[in-house]
């Protein structure tokens, strides 16, 4: 299994959950994932609080890139650079001019001519020409016969807002086939960072080299499986950064005492004081999905736990599980009075689509 790292001030093992399990010390303090949207605000922020500019944290992100790209696979020297048309592409013009001055053979691929990027990402694509460095138009087919040993994916990070289609979609489908590894920056390309979903095709990346702050989506659904090790490097940002920022979720240590995470409930509690979970599932021949996931509703610690299924699994779904309270529902009407009694709904588990569900 892959790991998920930080380089300061403390590291995650890789996990499938908002809040995956921790591979630091019980006294490290949990860090907050912030959406993309937050991400550009942090961003902001750090630039003012330490007077740089935007290209200064660009060369900061890159060679942060670079030397965990180094200190991982030391004796990978053939570098292959893909390039997008935004920031994340000028990380990846960054680490580029730095294997060149680290002697290492570099082939560059850009997905926008030079004369078409903005801001920092168009000087570090300058200061990568000024290196010598050669930029090649991107096309999936050279890619394919590259003589590179490891990949640095540039391409989108959090940028793309929609599935990779065209020359994109062929460049991540051909990066997944190549037998060299993959150093994603920031985020593998085609990978939502807010949520963990595919846009149709991602990277599938050896390594993901993350800034400032935890992502939600690097750490659900398939990001795990996009990010390979997951390193995160806080370039510096101080741990009040996204202060009055909401944030996604919170990241805690794996040893973190349960009591932290769940404050103890007090003697006088009853039931009626933590939630009311309605569970809605359980079609016609698919009992088992909604009594599982009631289940686990009342191992986390709902007070008050619900189960509306299908008539002819009400007597079997509480057989166990006595603390359930189990109605067999045959039309919405009789839904009604389930929904108005509980405080959270799942609605899915083993639902099927039978007339019943309809």
């Amino acid at each position: 299994m892959a790991r998920i790292l930080a380089s300061s001030p403390r590291s995650f093992p890789r996990g499938h959950h908002l809040m995956p399990s921790v591979g630091e010390p019980s006294d490290a303090a949990p860090l907050w994932a912030y959406r993309a949207s937050e991400m550009r605000q942090l961003d902001a922020r750090l630039m003012a609080r330490e007077h740089i500019d935007d290209y200064t944290l660009m060369r900061r992100a890159g060679r942060a890139a670079f030397f965990r790209l180094r200190r991982h696979w030391p004796q990978r020297r053939r570098l292959g650079v893909i390039c997008g048309p935004g920031n994340n592409g000028g990380d990846g013009y960054v680490i580029a001019a730095l294997a060149r001055a680290w002697g290492l053979s570099v082939r560059l691929w850009a997905m926008a001519p030079v004369e078409s990027l903005r801001g920092a990402a168009r000087r570090a694509a300058q200061d990568f020409l000024a290196s010598d460095g050669q930029i090649e138009p991107l096309d999936a087919g050279s890619l394919r016969t590259a003589d590179v040993d490891a990949w640095v994916d540039a391409l989108f990070g959090t940028g793309l807002a929609r599935p990779a289609s065209g020359v994109a979609h062929d460049v991540i489908s051909t990066l997944n086939a190549h037998p060299a590894p993959v150093l994603a920056i920031d985020t593998p390309s085609g990978l939502c960072t807010d949520t963990g979903v595919m846009r149709g095709i991602a990277v599938q990346a050896a390594m993901t080299v993350s800034f400032i702050a935890p992502k939600p989506g690097l750490y659900t659904g398939a990001g795990p499986d996009c990010c390979g090790t997951l390193i995160l490097d806080r370039l510096g940002a101080p741990d009040d950064l996204g202060a009055g920022l909401p944030g996604a979720c919170r990241l805690w240590p794996a040893d973190t005492p349960p009591e932290m995470l769940l404050p103890p409930r007090s003697p006088t509690a009853h039931k009626g004081q933590f939630g009311h979970v309605l569970v809605v599932g359980g079609g016609v021949g698919l009992a088992g999905a909604a009594r599982m996931a009631a289940e686990a509703a009342l191992r986390v610690g709902a007070g008050l736990v619900s189960v509306a299924t299908a008539p002819e699994h009400a007597a079997a779904a509480g057989i166990g599980r006595p603390e359930l309270m189990v109605a067999g529902i045959q039309t919405a009407e009789d839904l009604a009075p389930l929904l108005a009694r509980s405080t959270v709904r799942a609605l899915g588990p083993g639902l099927g689509r039978s007339s019943w569900s309809e």
